[in-house]
């Protein structure tokens, strides 16, 4: 069962249950994003580099244009915490990287991402860097 579907079904208590994983600040294990593929551009390896070295533009995106992510793993807790306070996802935008015209693969901000899904939100602000357009010579 994803997370959406356990949110939806009032499973809230199942996030609370599972927590933890590196970096997290909370002890227990984490669990794997389901429902989107693993981005072929971007990495957790490669986000850093991408959100230090590129030109963004702020902008609202539907979450329905992201198609991938760049970890596949998240917390439930962390998670809990902003269907808790869901003013915490709109008040701190995403990075995604825009592969093409209004597609997008997340860079950071996976569990915001995750709680706006579960939430029913629509749009969500968003830090938009454009993927590098490649020309054969």
């Amino acid at each position: 069962m994803s997370f959406k579907e356990a949110y939806e079904k009032g499973q809230r208590a199942y996030f609370a249950k599972l927590a933890g994983g590196p970096g997290s600040g909370v002890s227990g294990s984490n669990t794997t994003v389901i429902g989107l593929p693993k981005s072929e551009y971007v990495s957790v390896g490669s986000r850093k580099a991408l959100l230090d070295n590129m030109h963004y533009r702020k902008r609202t995106i539907p979450l329905s244009s992201i198609k991938a992510v760049a970890q596949e793993k998240c917390v439930p807790s962390k998670l809990q915490k902003f269907f808790d306070h869901p003013d915490w996802i709109t008040n701190d935008p995403i990075d995604v990287l825009e592969v093409e015209d209004g597609v997008y693969h997340m860079i950071d901000g996976h569990h915001r991402y995750l709680a706006a899904l579960g939430l029913g939100i629509k749009e969500i602000p968003a830090r938009v860097r454009k993927k590098a357009k490649v020309t054969k010579k």
